[in-house]
């Protein structure tokens, strides 16, 4: 793995790690903004978040993907797992 390759995959690991924080804190975050009448913006911003992180996971996959490069598993399966939290319905 070169730096450019170590970079890509630790801020896809970056991304994927605020997408479950996200989620394991979604419940607390949509009560507090359902308090302050904010609802809109959180719905919002939960859909911009899920949007941002699939597509940044499916540019690194392209990128490695094209490479032919052995780290597309590795971008594919982080890519599988936001795309199951982004559809996950608690």
């Amino acid at each position: 793995m070169n730096v450019k390759n170590k970079q890509q995959f630790f801020l896809a690991c970056l991304v994927t790690f605020i997408h479950i924080l996200w989620r394991v804190f979604h419940e607390y975050i949509q009560a507090f903004f359902s308090m302050n009448q904010l609802l809109n913006a959180f719905f919002i911003s939960q859909f911009v978040l899920q949007l941002l992180s699939l597509f940044l996971l499916a540019i690194f996959l392209g990128k490695t993907a094209l490479a032919k490069n052995k780290l597309a598993w590795l971008y594919l399966g982080l890519f599988l797992f936001n795309l199951i939290l982004s559809l996950s319905v608690y």
